[in-house]
Parts: C-alpha cells; sequence; structure tokens
C-alpha cells in the first residue's frame, strides 16, 4: 500500500512506545496534524484516542489544515467541533476565524 496514510500503523506503533516514555519521564509529546499522515482534525485526534496515552496530545496546526485541504476547510470550524482543544481563556469562534484570516492574509502578503 502507498501513499500518504500508508506508513500510518508504523508511525502510531511508533508514537506509542515513544509517548510511553514521555509520560515516564513527565513529559507531554504533542503531535501536529501534517499532510503526510494525519491532516484533519478529527483523524489526529482519532488516532491520539487509539494511541490511549493521555501524554500524547495534538499540536493543531492551523495552517496545515487549510494548506492540505487546499484552502477548503475552515481550521475555525475544525476546532469547534473538539472542545478539549479549546481552554477556558481560548478566544471564541468569530475571533479564531479573524486570526486565521489575518494569518492567511499576511501569508499571502509575504509570498506576494
Amino acid at each position: 500500500m502507498h501513499g500518504p496514510t500508508s506508513g500510518l500503523a508504523g508511525f502510531q506503533a511508533n508514537i506509542a512506545s515513544i509517548g510511553g516514555r514521555a509520560a515516564d519521564l513527565g513529559l507531554t509529546l504533542a503531535l501536529e496534524n501534517h499532510g503526510d499522515l494525519v491532516n484533519r482534525g478529527r483523524q489526529i485526534v482519532q488516532l491520539i484516542e487509539s494511541i490511549g496515552i493521555p501524554a500524547v496530545r495534538l499540536n493543531y496546526d492551523t495552517g496545515n489544515s487549510w494548506y492540505y485541504a487546499k484552502g477548503t476547510l475552515d481550521p475555525a470550524e475544525e476546532l469547534a467541533f473538539e472542545p478539549r482543544w479549546r481552554a477556558p481563556e481560548a478566544p471564541t469562534l468569530p475571533e479564531i476565524r479573524g486570526i486565521i484570516r489575518r494569518s492567511l492574509h499576511a501569508l499571502v502578503d509575504a509570498l506576494a
């Protein structure tokens, strides 16, 4: 099997081992969503839940989600589906959208 998810099983096994060691050391292992294996928030949450080690967490990269979805995904909506991603002091959904919009505009301007 080839393609972006062909190495997912091996990755999952390795992360479980590394995450267990991180937990033993009192560390947190933060996985970032990326197009090589998982690029959507729901995919990486499912992966983390299947690993089942509380020390393995998510570092959600809105830019990666938007980029790998070719601009068809609203990262703010994706963030809203998973309440564990938001701390009580986290911005509201409209604030998140504004932050993302400004960041993407700045990126487009920088690349122009």
